[in-house]
Formats: structure tokens, C-alpha cells, sequence
């Protein structure tokens, strides 16, 4: 990845997908974080912090939270799957048609 700023979306709010957001965001990449449940989703906005996953870890202000996928990679130039093995069929099921054209895509 060069050194301009891409737009990331991160799929999978989980510990992995929140530190590699992290490290993202820290590297002036604008980063989407998608997880299915909005609630929590909320939760970590308002808090600054993955308290399921990463308790203590403060979320930086320029990371943003999505709980519909489609909004999630719309823009991406990038979309990274970071969800636990049993889920990824159906995230890659769901993603696949709403790829960005160009996107690239990182399974962790």
C-alpha cells in the first residue's frame, strides 16, 4: 500500500479487527469498522472503546462505525475481512456484490 491515505473498510469488530483499525487509523487511513450488531457498534462509538474485545484500548475520534455493510465498503479502496472462520462464508457471500470496482480485499 503506498504512503496517500486510502479509505479501509474493516469487516469484524472483533479484537482483530479493531487493532488493525487502530493501526489504520494511526497511519492516516480513513477506516470503516462493520460489525452486525449496531448496538454494540453504538456502544464502541460513544465509548471510544471495544470493551468485549479490547478493553482499555481508546478508539481513535477519526474511526468510524457501520453496521450496514453496503455503506460500509461503498467507497473502499480496501476491504479487509477480519471475522472468525465459521462466519466467513456468509460475509464473503454478502460482500462479494458490493465490492467497490478496484477494491482490493485482505482476508486476516
Amino acid at each position: 500500500m503506498s504512503k496517500e491515505s486510502k479509505r479501509v473498510a474493516v469487516l469484524g469488530d472483533g479484537g482483530w479487527g479493531t487493532a488493525i483499525s487502530l493501526v489504520l487509523t494511526s497511519n492516516n487511513h480513513q477506516v470503516t469498522l462493520w460489525g452486525y450488531d449496531a448496538s454494540y457498534l453504538e456502544e464502541m462509538r460513544k465509548r471510544r472503546e471495544n470493551t468485549r474485545f479490547l478493553p482499555e484500548v481508546k478508539l481513535p475520534e477519526g474511526l468510524a462505525f457501520e453496521a450496514d455493510m453496503s455503506r460500509a465498503t461503498a467507497q473502499a479502496d480496501l476491504v479487509i475481512v477480519a471475522v472468525p472462520t465459521k462466519f466467513l462464508r456468509p460475509v464473503f457471500t454478502d460482500v462479494t456484490c458490493m465490492l467497490p470496482a478496484g477494491a482490493g480485499v485482505l482476508s486476516l
